[in-house]
């Protein structure tokens, strides 16, 4: 995998260790092919801005809904059954159940961030793309220049928004966090544990 997403990305911008100069200090696209430069520039708001945001997107949902396929295979309720097999599976389905909940607030709001941390990013690219030529004083341009590392920040922060967002939505991590700094209290280390034993006990595996 990690040789094909290596291959994959070379061959997508592996153009640019062939058109790109250095000019002036700054290495970009050749200012002698106007064409490619302006295609580069796009492809920079595509792959940059657009594209992650989309894919992030498009897999979160595909992962919710097969999350919750399996749920629903697993539950499969048919009639009423008192015996401890029945009971062991109703608790099994109330913990798979509480697990699709948080792992579908988790996903959305990972979604949510990375429209919020893109969108900014992608109008800054094209923005810039489209402007590029046009005459600005040189207000204009430092206030430009403010914006763009805004953004440019802003998209940082996605990055770092998976810790926060587990730390948030996952009582487990929570507690393993806790535990990491010797702040997590003997009777939360205990549930957890005990949870942490009935899980494995009643939640088969196939």
């Amino acid at each position: 995998m990690i040789v094909a997403s290596f291959i994959f990305w070379f061959l997508l911008i592996g153009h640019r260790l062939v058109l790109y100069r250095i000019e002036n200090g700054s290495c970009g696209p050749t200012s002698a092919s106007s064409i490619y430069v302006e295609w580069d520039e796009w492809f920079e708001v595509a792959t940059s801005a657009i594209l992650p945001p989309v894919v992030m997107l498009i897999f979160a949902f595909l992962l919710i809904r097969s999350v919750r396929e399996i749920i629903e295979r697993r539950i499969n309720p048919t009639a009423v059954d008192i015996s401890p097999q029945a009971q062991n599976s109703n608790k099994n389905a109330t913990l798979l159940a509480q697990m699709s909940s948080k792992l579908t607030i988790m996903l959305l709001l990972q979604s949510v961030l990375v429209v919020i941390t893109y969108v900014p990013y992608a109008i800054e690219l094209a923005y810039t793309s489209i402007t590029d030529d046009w005459p600005k004083t040189p207000l204009q341009k430092a206030g430009e220049k403010i914006f763009t590392e805004s953004t440019h920040l802003l998209s940082y922060v996605f990055f770092a928004s998976s810790f926060y967002i587990l730390l948030f939505t996952n009582s487990g991590f929570r507690r393993q966090f806790k535990r990491s700094f010797g702040i997590e209290k003997q009777n939360d280390l205990t549930m957890y544990q005990g949870t942490t034993l009935r899980t494995q006990t009643n939640v088969p595996i196939h």
